[in-house]
């Protein structure tokens, strides 16, 4: 038992440490990331700010930074604004199904691309418990589209 809780411990300082190597890595690339409690994973493509709830274990803070920077690397891509250009702030444009489809293909693109970031980066991800959290995230997404038809 003992052993488990220390393999534990430092399998959470990796990635702690991998959490704040990709914080700067953004940082350096003219990102601020701002890790604390009671906040949304989400980028704020504005203010150049992403956001990540440190309530979490270090590992998934880790998979939910690397999806936001799924984001930033989408909408880098050439047709990304051909492909969701919907105002997402708008209500009336979250009534069609067709967007709401649109927000979770997207949401599904930007898990891609962080993982893809990860293998770029070489940073190791217990991929089990990388698809488990991208599968909790886009659930969330499912439940609100189907609700809210």
């Amino acid at each position: 038992m003992k052993k488990r809780s220390q393999q534990s411990l430092q399998t959470q300082h990796y990635f702690h440490k991998q959490l704040l190597k990709l914080k700067k890595k953004c940082e350096n690339n003219g990102w601020n990331v701002l890790i604390k409690r009671r906040l949304e994973a989400e980028v704020d493509f504005k203010q150049r700010l992403i956001t990540i709830n440190s309530s979490n274990l270090a590992e998934t803070q880790l998979y939910r930074l690397l999806h936001e920077i799924g984001h930033i690397i989408l909408s880098e891509e050439k047709d990304y604004f051909e492909k969701f250009n919907e105002d997402y702030d708008s209500i009336k444009n979250l009534k069609l199904l067709r967007n709401r489809i649109k927000m979770l293909v997207e949401e599904v693109n930007a898990w891609d691309r962080g993982y893809a970031f990860a293998k770029q980066e070489k940073i190791k991800l217990n991929i089990k418990n990388f698809e488990d959290c991208k599968a909790f995230c886009l659930k969330c997404y499912i439940n609100w589209i189907i609700n809210n038809g």
